[in-house]
């Protein structure tokens, strides 16, 4: 019998990746469906609790410690019991869910105060009590969801949740553990403290939502709701908006840096366990690279050849698309395989590689917004590298990935060569801002216009310019159903025809050249709600201008405190302070080269990185 044709083949390879795809998809949405169908049960029946499988997998090794952050997104089963989809598309904003964690004093309901709980309750599912702001947008103009979702804490002997509290939108959990405590923080916009602020286990959730960038409000009794009194109110605007939260949220966990760096107390991010690893000195290996995209590896192909290894590259069509007798006849090949992105390709060669092949995977922060990880063999997998501590921890976490296999090594910067037309002595780029990108939204276009702004205002003599780099939303034809996203920039372009932005703006296309854009910079700026490293900072520090950001989740673990600020207030400050001459400015940016040459420049996380891949660590 002859053999059959190619077209055969590649017609019954997608019969079989569509039939792994549907019977993925149903399984999904019967776990869904039972998941749905026991949080009922348990609800009618007054259980207090979420099943235990929703929880978070207990790490086998430490992760969260001293001022380590909850990770990001929330547990997507936690998000399913809540009724919220279980995954958040990486372009989210998280926290975007609008979820009240509510703690009751030990006692519950009763010693909560001179209002009853329910009374909260019915403000809270009220029409607009505390809910963004009255005509539901956040300050960006993203539309919001209905302020429905509570989850009551109690502690103390409480054995069923009141009657009352047996209701749309209202899930109840008694005395969680400390690892699900931080689990529960992670997945709320905000904590709300209910009773005395002496009380000792207030203590003990107001540092576990501080670690997790969650504005913490204390109410001493409940009645103290009036929107006059409410602790996030800015001027006429009592409610809190999306960004008043991220502020709050930023503002504590900063405060609880400095606090515990006054102290002596700072801690350091956990280190890397030890574990057994197989041992290569000096000989050739054949390396397999695979992955949809390698701009992040392409440092590293380079320095495994530049070592005597011979690197082949099995290039994927997207997160789980690939030519599957390719990547068959790489995985007999090779002696080690690196899966850059812990997408389907880390799927595929934890099942189908040979065992005596080892198999390294390398996570950003896209993939713990997906279901790969979970579907890994992690048995099967000698490594994984995370690019930042938070993403190291949201693997280990919400996917079941062993801490123990889990290490971080930071993206590479590469150090640019001598520049001749670097502007040293400019006062045009003394004064000018830069902002790397603004698609999506949670990129911060907004926050960037508003440092421009407020510069501009407090300063009118100064000629204040902000330069906006990289594609425009027209550009990108992703950008066409998303309607919110596309009203959302024609608000921030309106801005940019008017005082005080109508002189202070440039949007530059997007291009390679970036280093001699760099140069006509002198404050970069990160304002994102959220980033797994944001090679904006280190790049811009190297090309000369001082990096600034708004202190997202997980930013302090990577970049020092001094280049951090809470809100766009601190920011502008900061930026003031670091443009007071130009000898300062030179300054703060020499220090901040400096920084970036000894913790992140290639010569330094190339190795490291090499070694993870190749077990000789």
């Amino acid at each position: 019998m002859s053999e059959p044709s190619s077209s055969v083949r590649r017609l019954t390879r997608a019969a079989r990746t569509r039939g792994t795809r549907i019977t993925g998809d149903a399984r999904r949405a019967l776990r869904r469906r039972l998941d749905l169908g026991e949080s009922l049960t348990r609800h009618a029946r007054g259980l207090p609790d979420p099943p235990a499988r929703l929880w978070p997998a207990e790490p086998d090794a430490p992760i969260d410690r001293g001022l380590l952050p909850t990770p990001l997104p929330p547990a997507p089963s936690l998000l399913r019991w809540l009724g919220l989809p279980d995954r958040l598309s990486a372009d989210a904003s998280i926290g975007a869910q609008d979820v009240l964690l509510l703690v009751l004093p030990p006692g519950g309901p009763g010693q909560a105060g001179s209002v009853r709980l329910s009374e909260l309750l019915d403000a809270r599912h009220g029409a607009a009590s505390w809910g963004p702001n009255a005509s539901g947008t956040d300050s960006s103009g993203r539309r919001s969801r209905s302020a429905s979702r509570t989850v009551v804490v109690t502690q103390g002997a409480v054995p069923t949740p009141p009657a009352d509290l047996r209701r749309r939108g209202v899930r109840w959990v008694h005395e969680p553990a400390p690892g699900h405590r931080a689990a529960l923080a992670g997945l709320a916009e905000r904590v709300v403290l209910v009773g005395p602020r002496e009380t000792g286990q207030h203590g003990a959730w107001r540092r576990v939502a501080q670690a997790a960038h969650r504005p913490v409000l204390d109410v001493a009794a409940l009645g103290e709701l009036d929107p006059s009194a409410w602790p996030l109110h800015r001027g006429n605007q009592h409610w809190p908006t999306a960004d008043s939260l991220r502020d709050a949220g930023r503002s504590g966990r900063l405060a609880q840096l400095d606090e515990a760096a006054a102290s002596g107390s700072a801690t350091a991010p956990v280190p890397t366990p030890e574990r057994p690893s197989a041992r290569v000195i000096a000989e050739p290996r054949r390396v397999v690279v695979a992955g949809h995209d390698l701009k992040f590896a392409a440092g590293l192909i380079d320095h495994l050849r530049g070592a005597g290894h011979e690197v082949r590259i099995d290039r994927w069509h997207g997160h789980a698309r690939h030519d599957v007798d390719a990547s068959r006849a790489l995985a007999g090949w090779a002696d080690v395989v690196l899966c850059e992105w812990m997408l389907g390709n880390a799927v595929w060669y934890s099942r189908h590689a040979p065992r005596r092949v080892r198999v390294t995977a390398r996570a950003h922060l896209q993939e713990v917004t997906t279901g790969f990880p979970a579907r890994v063999r992690h048995a099967r997998l000698d490594a994984v590298v995370a690019v930042a501590e938070h993403v190291r921890a949201a693997l280990v976490r919400d996917h079941g990935v062993p801490a123990a296999r889990t290490l971080v090594v930071p993206n590479a910067v590469r150090l640019p060569g001598p520049s001749p037309h670097r502007q040293e002595f400019s006062t045009t780029r003394h004064h000018t801002l830069g902002l790397v990108g603004m698609l999506p939204a949670r990129k911060g276009l907004h926050r960037a216009l508003d440092v421009a702004a407020a510069l501009s205002q407090a300063d009118p003599e100064t000629p204040w310019r902000l330069r906006v780099r990289g594609h425009r939303p027209d550009e990108s034809g992703w950008m066409s159903g998303r309607e919110a996203e596309r009203a959302y920039y024609a608000r921030q372009f309106s801005r940019c025809e008017h005082a005080p932005l109508s002189e202070a703006v440039a949007f530059d296309p997007h291009g390679p050249d970036m280093t001699a854009w760099y140069e006509r910079v002198g404050v970069a700026l990160s304002v994102s709600d959220f980033e797994s490293f944001h090679f904006t900072l280190p790049d811009a520090a190297l090309a000369g201008a001082v990096p600034l950001a708004l202190a997202w989740p997980g930013a302090d673990l990577i970049y020092p405190r001094h280049w951090l600020a809470a809100d766009i207030d601190q920011l502008t400050a900061l930026i003031r302070e670091a443009t007071a001459t130009e000898d300062v400015r030179r300054e703060r940016a020499a220090d901040a080269a400096a920084f970036v040459r000894e913790h992140l420049a290639d010569r330094v996380i190339l190795p490291r990185l090499a070694d993870a891949v190749l077990g000789t660590r």
